[in-house]
């Protein structure tokens, strides 16, 4: 079945949904609520948590390594 994952912002909150297929499970880390690799299992269905927004107000977490999109991407 079909497994999705999204963490929309929310003023200063991430709203963290999964998806998980019917017959199985998933083990979920939250960020900034669970000590570092502590999982949360759910079982099937829609599931949706409002965490505080680990970066901060208006900021962009940093992707590490100096990666850009913008230093990447080529105009067609």
């Amino acid at each position: 079945g079909l497994a999705e994952c999204s963490w929309p912002r929310v003023g200063e909150s991430l709203e963290v949904e999964a998806l998980v297929p019917p017959n199985t499970a998933a083990d979920v880390v939250l960020p900034g609520v669970a000590a570092d690799g502590e999982l949360l299992e759910v079982e099937a269905g829609r599931h949706t948590w409002r965490v505080p927004d680990p970066a901060g107000v208006g900021e962009r977490p940093d992707p590490g390594g100096g990666f850009s999109l913008a230093a990447h991407h080529q105009d067609s």
